[in-house]
């Protein structure tokens, strides 16, 4: 419906004489307020939220609702109520039922993109084991995706409407997702800077700077009352855009000034990214907010795969090259014959004792073996 902000919105029906007993509603409300009566009699009153020393967010959630034994040919009137445009005037599709049958409908609808977010959740974690089992090489490749995976899942998990059957905190349910979605391009930014575009580091750290900035920001932002989240996002997703235009355009020059090969591989795998960005910020830009596209899950878990596949693959030459280095070292100063240090490694040792404190007793021996 065409209405403004904070207008109420009001639908009504009249139950049937033989509309079943034990009956449950299931509502979804986006960032509205929702206020039910049967005949007058509240049944529910979702308010929004009470602002006392810290604001809490407006949130989209799932109400349940128990009719009474007696609903039978009363009125039901469902009032929705947003202070902001988007969802002024907005109904999402209400149901009925027993109540386990209603929860089960959620968990129905929502199953294989909770999967999938677990999944590239885990394949982060997995990661970040991997990258911390191998730290001693220096290679922080897999420790950036892994953290960029579990953040993308954690927005991605905010966006599926399944975050309810895990916290019932209201400051979680109305802002993870937007806090999110500035903290998760951070790790992102670290991982080109440490593997695909080394040379523009310093634009990469003042990217992870400012949306560093960005999230203190709306969250301050959102604490104090100031601007909500939901305003702030905005400002978010246009940086966001500006980054993503910008980092294409880097990875162009990288590949036909340069020759970079990790930069054209990885532009190959980013236009998954680019394409589920662009879905989901095209989405965000004409206010359609149904939740996420299977697209967009998909296509991100298969981008994360494959550039973990490359930081196994990059890992696992970084393995290779250590131990043949260590091989080497150990031939250089160890005769192969006894398996004992050589004169190399005596010169070495006898450099670095002189180097060291004068004060330290030293004692040096020395046999002269015949006919050996």
């Amino acid at each position: 419906l065409h209405t403004t902000p904070d207008e109420p919105c009001t639908i009504t029906r009249v139950l049937d004489k033989d509309f079943p007993e034990g009956m449950t509603l299931l509502i979804r409300g986006s960032l509205q307020s929702v206020h039910v009566t049967l005949d007058g009699q509240i049944l529910l009153y979702a308010e929004e939220p009470h602002k006392g020393v810290f604001y809490t967010p407006m949130a989209s959630a799932w109400y349940l609702v128990n009719l009474p034994a007696d609903s039978e040919g009363k009125t039901l009137s469902i009032t929705f109520n947003s202070p902001f445009a988007a969802f002024s005037g907005t109904f999402n599709e209400i149901v009925y039922g027993n109540g386990a049958d209603v929860m089960y409908s959620i968990l129905a609808e929502h199953y294989p993109e909770f999967f999938i977010i677990t999944l590239i959740a885990l394949i982060g974690i997995l990661m970040m084991l991997v990258s911390l089992i191998f730290h001693q090489l220096g290679d922080r490749t897999l420790l950036f995706l892994g953290l960029f995976a579990i953040a993308l899942s954690g927005w991605f998990f905010a966006e599926s409407r399944m975050i309810q059957f895990f916290t019932g905190n209201r400051f979680l349910i109305g802002g993870l997702a937007y806090m999110m979605i500035a903290l998760f391009p951070i790790p992102f930014f670290c991982y080109l800077r440490e593997s695909v575009i080394p040379k523009y580091k310093y634009l990469l750290r003042a990217f992870c700077v400012l949306f560093g900035i960005d999230f203190l920001a709306v969250t301050i932002l959102q604490l104090f009352g100031i601007t909500g989240f939901f305003i702030t996002a905005t400002v978010t997703n246009i940086m966001l855009a500006c980054c993503i235009v910008t980092l294409v355009v880097i990875l162009f020059i990288e590949i036909f000034r340069r020759d970079n090969k990790n930069a054209k591989r990885f532009l190959i795998y980013s236009g998954l990214l680019i394409i589920c960005a662009g879905i989901e910020l095209t989405k965000f830009f004409t206010q359609s907010f149904n939740g996420l596209s299977y697209a967009s899950l998909i296509g991100m878990l298969i981008f994360i795969i494959l550039l973990g596949i490359d930081g196994g693959i990059k890992l696992k030459g970084m393995v290779q090259k250590h131990s043949e280095a260590v091989f080497f070292e150990k031939m250089a100063y160890h005769d192969i014959l006894t398996g004992a240090n050589n004169r190399i490694a005596f010169e070495r040792d006898i450099e670095n004792l002189v180097e060291e404190s004068v004060d330290q007793n030293v004692r040096l021996v020395l046999f002269d073996v015949n006919d050996l």
